[in-house]
């Protein structure tokens, strides 16, 4: 795909740029009968008979980490104490998917991207994901839905979503020159329909061909800009 002059590149954040899991520490499918394994797959069980009750709310930031662990705890019998724990360490031990990230992110900025991880997540992610992993250093800026109060998805009263709409308006940012790489085809659409491009993320092209495919574009737009 040709890719236009770029001055704002989103990029999501779960299945994209990360596929750590909150508790996934917890995880140990080598021994399926331990305390801690059977924990985290229940949480995964009531993450998808909860969705609406409890994950949407989370990430519509109308429930915090501490809410969500006491409900949880209620639901499961368990320590909430223990739940916010381990919840607060997975958050901290989250991993990008490739350590050529960062290097990718900076050559972007360098050529005069705004770069911006635009992720539908839970306070647990700002509050303890992004200063473990200075994430807030390496990108321009950070919207989480938690944050914000909607979904990526959700729109606002003028059809548009307003997750995206709302920032470029805000920073007086051209959608023809805004690009999102994400996961998710829904959402791709959305933003094509707001006049952005949009590159999805698979197991075949994972985001870090994204983002080289988006810089091997730089000395067409950034001589453009330099001549400016």
């Amino acid at each position: 795909m040709s890719i236009p002059e770029i001055e704002t590149i989103f990029v999501d954040w779960s299945r994209t740029l990360s596929v750590s899991q909150f508790w996934g520490h917890w995880k140990h499918p080598e021994d399926p009968q331990c305390e801690e394994h059977r924990l985290f797959e229940r949480l995964q069980v009531i993450w998808r008979t909860e969705n609406d009750s409890l994950l949407v709310p989370w990430m519509r930031g109308s429930l915090d980490a501490e809410r969500v662990c006491s409900l949880v705890a209620d639901d499961m019998g368990s320590d909430p104490g223990a739940l916010l724990e381990g919840l607060i360490q997975s958050s901290r031990d989250m991993q990008l998917i490739s350590p050529l990230i960062p290097d990718l992110v900076r050559q972007l900025r360098d050529a005069g991207a705004r770069v911006v991880i635009a992720t539908d997540n839970m306070d647990a992610f700002t509050r303890w994901t992004v200063p473990a992993l200075h994430l807030d250093e390496c990108f321009d800026d950070i919207l989480n839905s938690a944050e914000l109060g909607y979904l990526k998805n959700d729109l606002g009263a003028d059809g548009k979503p307003g997750f995206f709409a709302n920032y470029l308006t805000d920073h007086g940012l051209d959608a023809r020159k805004a690009l999102l790489i994400d996961d998710s085809l829904s959402t791709g659409q959305l933003v094509t329909e707001l006049g952005m491009r949009f590159v999805p993320v698979t197991a075949e092209a994972p985001v870090v061909d994204a983002l080289r495919q988006v810089l091997s574009a730089v000395p067409t737009w950034s001589r453009r800009q330099a001549a400016e």
